[in-house]
């Protein structure tokens, strides 16, 4: 069994608290996801796992003060303690990052009414078709509908982020417009990273390429939705794109992108030998058509800070950070 917890603070008002994927697994089947071929199961004797996740997690509340607290795993909804750990966290706020499918079940959202708990949900696609594709469940689509109307329903806060793959990166476009009609303000994109623990070829073929996440984002501003949501893209290869400068595109500041080097400044990572190695891409496309270029990150960075500078004098919180409800 791998590490049961992993925890941290992750900013000064937010702690992270992850339990293991195996003790807790998704059940959904993502294409490009290596845990969703991970047949391994929770170790002999794991019966005592509840127990044990308590006691980290009153180590990790004693240990760690910020307000905001993430809680994961492969999908934290089917953690059986759930309910025990959010009743230790009373009087923070927690945040649960999740595929989501068990919120269609009315019953189980309504367990989480009055808490102070909000969810940050995965969305996929923009047809029930790919949506399938990418996860092997001909029900998720509409699961996950129902699951933001239960939230709704409830008036339990919550945003929308999607992974790109190759399966869905033209969609991009798409997919902002409906996380736009399901009332999202606020779209997180990150792209998809394969685990290099994992030899599986498969799961780098997933890995889309630059190019075509730079047309899916010039389509998009090409034809933004009404209004217009911010994206974060901090988690995306951004140094490798042009961002759009008519969106209200970002990197949260403070958090290095994947394939940079803070430290080495923008000339150096521009001619980094590990500029494409570090983003752990397949060999075949680690060299890049050309060199990155010092002043296009440079474009990146200002347009990044005049969206946060922009949406902070306005008063823009919802803007920056994507709540619903």
């Amino acid at each position: 069994m791998p590490e049961l917890v992993k925890m941290g603070a992750v900013g000064p008002d937010t702690a992270r608290f992850q339990i293991a994927d195996l003790a807790s697994p998704c059940e959904q089947r993502c294409q490009f996801c290596p845990r969703s071929l991970d047949v391994r199961r929770p170790e002999p004797g794991a019966g005592d796992l509840v127990p044990r996740v308590r006691r980290h997690f009153e180590h990790f509340l004693a240990h760690h003060p910020q307000h905001d607290i993430v809680l994961l795993s492969a999908d934290i909804l089917r953690w059986p303690d759930l309910h025990g750990l959010l009743d230790l966290a009373a009087g923070r706020r927690v945040t649960l990052l999740t595929p989501g499918l068990r919120l269609a079940d009315a019953a189980f959202a309504d367990t989480f009414a009055g808490r102070n708990v909000r969810f940050d949900l995965t969305w996929l696609a923009d047809d029930p078709a790919t949506w399938e594709r990418m996860t092997g469940r001909a029900d998720a689509w509409e699961k996950m509908h129902a699951a933001v109307a239960q939230l709704r329903r409830l008036g339990l806060p919550f945003r929308l982020s999607t992974v790109l793959n190759t399966t869905n990166v033209a969609s991009l476009p798409a997919i902002v417009h409906r996380c736009v009609a399901l009332g999202a303000r606020h779209v997180t994109v990150r792209f998809f990273w394969p685990d290099q623990v994992t030899q599986r070829r498969s799961f780098y073929d997933q890995f889309p390429s630059f190019s075509a996440l730079q047309a899916a984002l010039d389509a998009l501003a090409a034809d933004p939705p009404d209004p217009a949501p911010t994206l974060d893209l901090t988690n995306v290869p951004w140094c490798q794109i042009r961002l759009p400068t008519s969106l209200p595109v970002f990197m949260r500041p403070g958090k290095a992108a994947h394939n940079t080097h803070a430290a080495a400044g923008l000339p150096e990572c521009a001619t980094c030998s590990e500029a494409q190695g570090c983003v752990r891409v397949h060999p075949e496309q680690r060299s890049p058509p050309a060199p990155v270029d010092p002043e296009q990150i440079r474009a990146n960075l200002d347009h990044s800070a005049a969206v946060l500078d922009a949406a902070r004098q306005a008063g823009g919180g919802a803007q920056t950070s994507g709540w619903v409800g």
